[in-house]
């Protein structure tokens, strides 16, 4: 049996999430000890860019602000999350760029741009293959999704002048 909290041989718990991040792990006992077993936990930045995203766009503001400061957000969110490239973390900033290319926005800056590629980056660093193979072992859909964002992202280039990424 487990102690600190006491339980028998299989039984689960569920547990907060610790470090900046909301949500909750499961934790099997197994020889006496409380092992991880599936982590619901994405970072506290990453949950509130998002919440901050559907708010907004429920709103009557127009995407040519609610967009560029979201992306600076994500930006600055996963600069700060060093587990960004957890599944639950790839999840979180695949959904908020699916909401960005989704918007009606009709032109983008250099900076927003940028920002947006950056945030793309931050989950496909050779750090993150644990979390797509998750990812894809659940059968999700988030490299279809990313890849759609970045297409549907990219329509908005209407530049005639060269940007360099």
């Amino acid at each position: 049996s487990c102690r600190s909290p006491p339980g028998a041989e299989n039984d689960e718990i569920q547990m907060p999430c610790e470090g900046g991040q909301v949500g909750s792990i499961t934790k099997t006992c197994s020889n006496r000890n409380w092992i991880n077993t599936s982590s619901n936990c994405t970072a506290g930045k990453l949950k509130e860019t998002l919440g901050n995203l559907i708010v907004n766009l429920k709103t009557s503001l127009p995407s040519e602000l609610v967009i560029p400061s979201t992306l600076q957000s994500l930006v600055e969110a996963t600069e700060q999350t060093i587990a960004t490239t957890t599944a639950k973390n790839i999840e979180t900033v695949v959904e908020i760029l699916q909401l960005v290319s989704n918007t009606t926005i009709t032109s983008i800056n250099k900076t927003t741009l940028n920002n947006f590629m950056t945030s793309v980056d931050s989950i496909l660093g050779h750090n993150s293959t644990e979390g797509w193979a998750s990812l894809n072992g659940n059968q999700s859909k988030a490299s279809l999704q990313l890849l759609e964002s970045v297409e549907r992202f990219a329509t908005l280039l209407t530049s005639d002048e060269p940007i360099n990424i």
